[in-house]
């Protein structure tokens, strides 16, 4: 993966994961840099080394389905 791909697909992720975090997750972060769970804040996980994706996990349904609903009115696809 060419720079400027990485970089794009780093900007898509980010966006993502602060529209997961915009809808009160249970437990968000990233493998490597902690998790809310762990009592780090959203913004310690996002900014902890190299971003390279997260997980988000929600127990309530209508939250999970607004998260996807915005993901896919976002429109991101793939960066190549």
């Amino acid at each position: 993966m060419d720079e400027a791909t990485k970089k794009e697909t780093l900007r898509k992720t980010k966006v993502l994961a602060d529209i997961a975090n915009q809808h009160g997750p249970d437990n968000i972060g990233r493998t490597g840099a902690g998790c809310t769970g762990q009592g780090y804040e959203y913004d310690q996980i996002m900014n902890k080394v190299e971003f390279n994706g997260f997980m988000s996990v929600f127990t309530d349904k209508e939250k999970a389905t607004q998260v996807l609903k915005k993901f896919r009115e976002k429109d991101l696809g793939p960066p190549w």
